[in-house]
């Protein structure tokens, strides 16, 4: 039986040549995705093996295998594929602001919410999630906040307190099952480091 549930299809699978073919490879991995998904609901990932994603996603196992190595290699693209759609959001135009690459961000997390969710809430996959936030900090730190003249203590405590409350933000929101609009979350987002770098600067602590 295949999943009910909405098909996760990658900004990076629609690219390509356009054809039957190609749509059914789309298909066939985000039904396998999915059908990881929904295993990974109900055990960790180590006890999950190939014929029951197959007998899932009703595929065979040389389907399986044509794309992917194991369960792990799986799970690593997909992954990938995550921090790669993060990452084109966060790519800067000159209209940009700090709010609208949040906003981004954000939508992108939505559009993947049901695996962002496993790796976020369930599995708690620190790695991961590091692998998203610290460089989505770093990006906005060196393109918005330019006359922040901390020093490296001060900058420590910045980037601790911003990180940890962007997680648990993200966190919170991906478990609600993305409740608030990203526009709303994105703007607490955005205030809440205007007014942690304000607060710092205003007690001159630079």
């Amino acid at each position: 039986m295949k999943p009910t549930y909405r098909l996760i299809l990658f900004d990076s699978e629609m690219k390509g040549e356009p054809g039957v073919e190609n749509r059914k490879v789309r298909y066939t991995k985000a039904v396998i995705r999915q059908s990881l998904i929904e295993l990974l609901h109900s055990r960790p990932i180590e006890d999950i093996k190939v014929t029951d994603l197959c007998r899932l996603a009703d595929i065979n196992r040389s389907t399986f295998y044509s794309y992917y190595t194991d369960i792990y290699d799986l799970m690593q693209k997909s992954e990938n594929a995550l921090y790669e759609e993060l990452f084109q959001s966060l790519q800067t135009g000159a209209k940009d602001t700090q709010y609208t690459i949040v906003l981004r961000a954000l939508r992108s997390v939505e559009k993947n919410k049901e695996l962002y969710k496993i790796l976020f809430t369930e599995r708690e996959d620190k790695a991961f999630i590091a692998r998203l936030i610290v460089p989505a900090y770093e990006m906005m730190d060196r393109e918005y906040a330019p006359q922040r003249k901390f020093d490296e203590n001060v900058k420590q405590l910045e980037y601790n307190f911003i990180t940890d409350g962007i997680t648990g933000i993200w966190r919170t929101w991906i478990d609600s099952g993305c409740a608030l609009p990203p526009e709303r979350v994105a703007r607490l987002i955005d205030k809440m480091i205007e007014s942690f770098s304000s607060c710092i600067l205003s007690m001159d602590l630079v």
